[in-house]
């Protein structure tokens, strides 16, 4: 494992594509209906949640960049804590602090995908006919 994680960063890989967000947004609307509103995105579960509401970092949960800066708020919030776990000598409470600051960075990093997503459809090619001969 430790060979493995020299050159392949897992945090890149548990990234999801606009493309599959878009996806499972769509199959979620068409089986459960309205879907709910979460910190940050919209939840794809219909029912209880399994995970009592431990929205950031859920792979059940579509980010929406419209709602960015309530992440940007969890991520915030996140920092003092590390800080707060570091000046008391927390090494567990650290480490689960900085495994939810990834979670953030990876949904942040989602949404910065989906608006590129959206500024690349919204994009009208240019085509030149001009042929200099």
């Amino acid at each position: 494992m430790n060979q493995i994680s020299s050159y392949i960063d897992i945090d890149d890989l548990i990234l999801r594509s606009p493309e599959e967000l878009r996806e499972l947004l769509k199959k979620a609307q068409e089986t459960h209906g309205t879907l709910a509103r979460t910190r940050g995105g919209k939840c794809l579960l219909c029912g209880e949640c399994p995970i009592l509401f431990a929205c950031i970092g859920c792979a059940a949960k579509v980010p929406d960049p419209a709602q960015r800066s309530e992440v940007e708020e969890v991520q915030q919030i996140i920092l003092l804590q590390i800080e707060r776990a570091k000046k008391k000598g927390l090494a567990l409470e650290v480490a689960q602090h900085q495994k939810k600051l990834k979670q953030c960075d990876a949904e942040l990093r989602e949404m910065d995908m989906i608006e590129a997503c959206h500024a690349d459809e919204l994009r009208e090619p240019e085509v030149n006919f001009d042929v200099e001969a």
